[in-house]
């Protein structure tokens, strides 16, 4: 459904929403704003969940950043590699860039990819989004309490980020930063899913055939 919006979308910048949650009041003027402003490639914003302002960007904020390390790393840091938090410019999507087939968190494994390609970014140190779990959705059911745990939707996404490294190989910048992030969050995802294996006992693993 994702590609197809993709391919349809004509404007100048692409934001998938998801169906669940909903824009906060003033969202699209403080994004046009940016836009007006700097016109950045990427503009990344915060967001709310269960009454809480969420971060999804671990560096600085409402201002042009240009380091692609930088940019990336701190993407990829605040382990919030979510579409709906990030508002990119239609050239980003070129050459084929598409939401992976097949993956349960196709989000983390084609932002780090569309970040890096990246020349500028805008983090709106804002919440401009309302994100809401929805019974049945696929975080709802990246559990432990009630039903199957999931396993292969957990190492999905602990698996999101694997072959990344590899493709920062190929760029002329170190990427020291990014690098860290990535393998940072590898390491921290298979702990969880290892601990919620563990909680969750052998009896309640589902979707291991």
């Amino acid at each position: 459904t994702r590609n197809s919006l993709r391919d349809a979308a004509r404007g100048d910048y692409l934001w998938f929403v998801d169906s669940d949650d909903w824009l906060r009041p003033g969202a699209i003027a403080a994004i046009a704003q940016v836009v007006r402003r700097s016109g950045p490639d990427l503009i990344g914003c915060d967001y709310r969940k269960s009454g809480m302002v969420r971060s999804s960007f671990a560096g600085p904020h409402d201002r042009v950043l240009t380091d692609r390390d930088q940019i990336v790393g701190g993407i990829c840091l605040s382990r919030k590699m979510y579409a709906w938090v990030r508002i990119a410019r239609r050239e980003l999507w070129a050459d084929g860039l598409r939401f992976p087939e097949g993956r349960v968190f196709e989000d983390a494994a084609l932002i780090p990819r569309m970040a890096l390609r990246a020349r500028s970014y805008v983090h709106v140190k804002r919440p401009l989004i309302h994100y809401r779990v929805r019974a049945g959705s696929i975080l709802a059911g990246v559990k432990t309490t009630g039903g199957p745990f999931d396993l292969p939707s957990h190492f999905d996404l602990a698996e999101a980020l694997q072959g990344f490294t590899e493709t920062l190989d190929g760029e002329a910048e170190p990427f020291t930063r990014t690098r860290f992030a990535v393998s940072h969050f590898i390491a921290m995802e298979f702990a969880k899913v290892t601990r919620r294996i563990s909680e969750a006992g052998t009896d309640r693993i589902g979707g291991t055939s």
